[in-house]
């Protein structure tokens, strides 16, 4: 959790107030013992006259109480002097020391899966700074290593599994076709055919998971394009389901349930951002597939694309919207639904059998939007269902 913390003074103006202070200090010091000097002295000789008589009160030395009060008033300027120039030189000794943290902390900022190689790799004596950025490099080193273990892993299994469910799925083939005579037959081996298919979604999509932060993103992609074919895609489903599908795209006409063929787009009301186009396709039919099949028969589907803002920074943004009726989501931790394998109870008791989803949709479309800087946003719909909201840096 989060610890607020209050707000206080950077540690550079935190030192450079210290170092200044000591200055000061030491020349108030070293004056005044000058000053006690000039007082315990019992004699000495001075010319007596005004002084000074330019710049500064004239003081008529002619006496030692003269004396003292103009090296009293002289004090002044010096003190002022060596405040200010100690300030002065404090600060950029402070930057100069702490600038291995700015760097580390610049770092830390730009650091995240895709990145995991960057070190910070500093020049410089072996004291307490450089040893903290050493301890950093070499905490990256194992991270890197330990993410670069799992995502074999995973990629290994899956491609791994690849096969077998590949050859189950044809046996089952064969073996459904000859057993059509056979109804009981027939219908368990339909049962392990969908189970199979199951295993076979679910290794493709650890398998796309584990190759996200690898993708290039130089790809100009518009993204009605993507939700055209994303809805093309779920037709079947969408018919089936009996649902009302509403679709708004700037400058097209809006689609319903009965005009699933949207325009391309690439007109006027385009809205186009930088990416892998195959990631990004498979990240929105993943947004509409999870908003078909955690639905209500005879429920709702909403699409729409719209220019607008990043929250986090207010650059320029596109933001796609998938909005669907469905289970009352109240009281469920929406974020942990991006979560691998975790799927919210509500859902499963309102038309969706465990069978439907397998957990990695949303999770997928987590990563995807790492990958590409984007913002994804889950909200509860009034007074049901789910609205997922992806938000992505536009050209």
């Amino acid at each position: 959790m989060a610890v607020e913390r209050g707000r206080r003074l950077s540690i550079r103006a935190r030192l450079t107030f210290t170092y200044t202070s000591l200055l000061v200090a030491s020349t108030l010091i070293v004056l005044a013992g000058v000053w006690v000097m000039l007082a315990i002295i019992p004699g000495y000789e001075f010319t007596y006259g005004p002084y000074p008589s330019a710049f500064w009160p004239v003081v008529y030395v002619q006496g030692k109480g003269d004396v003292l009060r103009l090296f009293a008033i002289a004090s002044v300027p010096i003190v002022l002097v060596v405040g200010i120039l100690g300030g002065l030189v404090s600060y950029l000794v402070a930057g100069r020391v702490l600038k291995p943290l700015t760097d580390l902390t610049t770092l830390v900022r730009t650091i995240d899966e895709r990145s995991l190689n960057t070190r910070l790799d500093l020049r410089g004596p072996a004291d307490e700074i450089g040893t903290l950025a050493a301890t950093f490099d070499t905490m990256l080193s194992r991270l890197e290593t330990s993410f670069a273990t799992n995502a074999r892993f995973a990629a290994n299994a899956a491609h791994e599994l690849g096969t077998p469910l590949a050859t189950t799925k044809t046996i089952l083939h064969v073996a459904r076709r000859q057993a059509a005579n056979d109804p009981l037959a027939a219908d368990t081996l339909a049962r392990l055919a969908a189970v199979n298919e199951q295993m076979i979604s679910i290794t493709a999509a650890l398998l796309a998971l584990t190759s996200t932060a690898q993708s290039p993103l130089n790809d100009v992609v518009d993204l009605s394009e993507l939700v055209d074919a994303a809805l093309s895609d779920n037709h079947a489903d969408i018919e089936r389901r009996r649902l009302t599908v509403r679709v708004s795209i700037p400058g097209q006409a809006g689609s319903d349930s009965s005009g699933m063929g949207l325009a391309s787009g690439v007109g006027s009301g385009a809205i186009r951002v930088a990416g892998d186009r195959v990631l990004l396709a498979r990240a929105i039919v993943n947004l509409v597939r999870n908003a078909v099949l955690h639905n209500v028969d005879g429920g709702y589907l909403e699409t729409s694309v719209a220019n607008g803002v990043a929250a986090a920074s207010g650059a320029p943004a596109a933001v796609l919207t998938v909005s669907n009726g469905g289970a009352d989501l109240a009281g469920v931790d929406l974020e942990s639904l991006t979560e691998p394998f975790v799927r919210a109870e509500q859902r499963l008791r309102r038309g969706a059998s465990r069978t439907d989803g397998h957990g990695l949709g949303l999770a997928l479309v987590r990563s995807i939007a790492d990958v590409h800087s984007a913002e994804l946003r889950l909200e509860r719909n009034e007074p049901d269902g789910l609205r997922v909201t992806l938000t992505l840096p536009r050209l």
